[in-house]
């Protein structure tokens, strides 16, 4: 792009004649004054790169007054163009520092010559003062504090940010020793004072140093310092960036003694793990992500050496891969460690001794954990093995005593639905049959038909006959039982006994209306008292019978207590199975109710039947 001038000059003709020429050597001239009012009216709008000035001009300002306006103003270059060369003329020029002065008439060479070196100059000094904004821009805002020295180690400026962070004036600090702000500097590194300092600049450049420095209330604090060397055009110059890191220090400290307490968490609880493990009854292994068992119990040794027969090794370590080759869970393994969810195994079999037929081998379920940090990294697994064979053959066997309940629960069923039957048939056919042959019998001795001695004791063996039969119909299916509740056919149980066998009774009750929630549970317990007294009666030789029937909401309780010979507990055991039949009836009834059956004796002074049954057997309408 061609350079645009503006000319300034009174005479039109000149002015014209060198707008000509200059076009000629391909500048572009944008604007002619005659006065200097004009010209900086024009200048104000044009922005030209250069002016071309005459120092006698119309109006009341010459080219002179002009040219330091256009300086100061608009710092557009110019050069003056005139016939005047005398001393006084020559002193006001050079006062405003023009780019040239050329001397009427010229040469249109040498006017050429000076327009290029004036306009190169003037770009090299618009790009000098671009970059010094820039520097003191820089320096001015800079976050760090900045600080340049002379070589002999004199602070000769500071930027907003150093005064502020040493907390001085500028004028009280210029030209003050970098020493007043950085004393420790001397003493720590530089022993040979602030000249070995300087002149070790340029080959620290880009190191930084970790020292003290110090503010004008004397208050010491840390700093991170970097500097540089750089020549004027009288001696060299340095500049120094200090930072302050006393936050940062603080900030380490913290770190530093967090990291420590963390390690000694880190150890304390390694060690917790470590004697939990240790400790624990059940076998425990730590595993890495390779599969590789780091830690594990002695019960874990004990389980590895004759149940999973490890094979496969890493250096010392055994691997998890043959502990869980059986349970086909290495997909869940690999999940885990990406998600940290842990899980269970199925129940595994496991054959703990293959020489020992009676053996029967183990059942183990497989825990697995994830062991975490604090930002929810899986970084180890943790296997638990749990055995349970015992907790499966008790399963079993609750099972099977369930079924043996139920199986005893339809047979006593069944048992009381034939006692029925029974009781029905005796009732109805043969209590007829023999009263019908009384009736007979009666009259028979009445007509004297035969021999009435024979008669009369036919009729008082079909009359016993009749009361047995009653009194076994009754035992069979107690009506009182199901028309007057449990306590009114207790009684009667107990007045037969006393009159039968002379055995005194007592019976203590809460609640004679007691009534339960089924009529088999009400027989249930009304075949356990109806056992318990025949077994008295039968075998204990007893003089006297206590009973006992309390119930409330929570629990019914039922002691029947003899006098009679007794015999040693450890002599009978109701799970026996050479137990008498009656009491093993009284237990499985018990059992059916869900209730719990005991039992005390002692040889020479009777026995204790106790007998306890949940509360929500009770009519809760009583």
């Amino acid at each position: 792009m061609n350079s645009k001038i503006h000319i300034i000059e009174d005479e039109r003709i000149v002015a014209l004649d060198l707008k000509f020429k200059l076009q000629k050597l391909g500048y572009e001239i944008i604007g002619m004054s005659a006065s200097g009012e004009e010209a900086l009216e024009k200048i104000k709008n044009e922005k030209p790169d250069l002016v071309l000035m005459d120092i006698m001009l119309q109006g009341e300002m010459d080219g002179i007054h002009t040219a330091n306006i256009i300086k100061e103003k608009y710092k557009i270059p110019f050069i003056y163009l005139s016939a005047l060369s005398d001393e006084v003329t020559i002193n006001r020029v050079k006062i405003t520092e023009p780019y040239g002065y050329i001397l009427k008439p010229f040469d249109i060479g040498d006017l050429k010559t000076n327009i290029e070196i004036a306009l190169h100059k003037a770009s090299i000094e618009k790009q000098l003062v671009e970059s010094e904004l820039k520097y003191r821009t820089l320096f001015a805002t800079a976050r760090d504090a900045v600080v340049t020295l002379d070589e002999n180690g004199i602070i000769t400026s500071l930027n907003v940010k150093a005064l502020e962070m040493f907390n001085y004036k500028e004028k009280e600090i210029l030209e003050q020793s970098i020493k007043v702000l950085i004393p420790d500097i001397f003493v720590n590194h530089f022993s040979e004072g602030i000249k070995k300092f300087i002149n070790l600049g340029k080959p620290l450049v880009g190191d930084i140093i970790e020292i003290t420095a110090r503010r004008k209330n004397g208050e010491r604090f840390d700093i991170e310092l970097s500097f540089s060397r750089w020549e004027s055009d009288v001696d060299y110059q340095y500049t120094l960036i200090i930072r302050e890191i006393t936050e940062r220090k603080r900030q380490e400290a913290e770190l530093k003694a967090s990291r420590d307490n963390l390690e000694k968490r880190v150890e304390e609880r390694t060690v917790e793990i470590r004697s939990l493990i240790d400790q624990s009854t059940l076998p425990i292994c730590v595993f890495n992500k390779d599969g590789v068992i780091q830690e594990y119990n002695d019960e874990f040794l004990k389980i590895k050496e004759f149940v999973f027969n490890f094979n496969s090794k890493e250096g010392n370590q055994f691997l998890i891969e043959d502990l869980v080759k059986n349970c086909d869970c290495t997909k869940s393994l690999k999940l885990m460690f990406e998600t940290g969810e842990g899980f269970i195994t199925k129940p595994i079999f496991y054959e703990t001794n293959v020489e020992d037929p009676s053996d029967e081998g183990s059942i183990f379920i497989i825990h697995f954990y994830a062991i975490k940090n604090e930002k929810n990294f899986v970084l180890k697994g943790v296997c638990v093995l749990e055995d349970i064979t015992e907790s499966i053959k008790a399963e079993e066997a609750r099972q099977k005593l369930g079924w043996q309940k139920q199986h005893n629960k339809i047979l006593l069923e069944k048992l009381e639905e034939e006692r029925l039957r029974i009781s029905r048939e005796l009732h109805d056919e043969i209590g007829p049959m023999l009263f019908s042959s009384k009736l007979y019998l009666e009259a028979y001795k009445k007509e004297n038909l035969v021999n009435s001695k024979y008669i009369t004791d036919s009729t008082r063996l079909l009359y016993n006959a009749g009361v047995e039969l009653k009194n076994i119909i009754r035992s069979l299916q107690p009506s009182v039982l199901n028309n007057y509740g449990l306590v009114s056919a207790i009684k009667l149980l107990l007045k037969d006994m006393q009159e039968k066998s002379g055995i005194d009774t007592e019976f203590n009750y809460g609640d004679e209306a007691l009534k339960f929630e089924s009529l088999q549970a009400e027989l249930n317990v009304y075949r356990i008292v109806q056992e318990a007294l025949n077994n008295i009666r039968k075998h204990a030789k007893a003089t006297k019978v206590n009973m006992d029937l309390f119930c409330n909401s929570e629990f019914l309780s039922l002691c029947i207590k003899d006098n009679g010979r007794g015999f040693k507990n450890e002599d009978i055991q109701v799970d026996d199975e050479y137990i008498s039949f009656g009491l093993k009836n009284m237990r499985e009834r018990t059992e059916l109710l869900s209730g719990n059956f005991s039992i005390e004796s002692e040889v020479d002074k009777g026995t204790t039947i106790f007998i306890d049954f949940p509360g929500e057997m009770i009519d809760a309408k009583n």
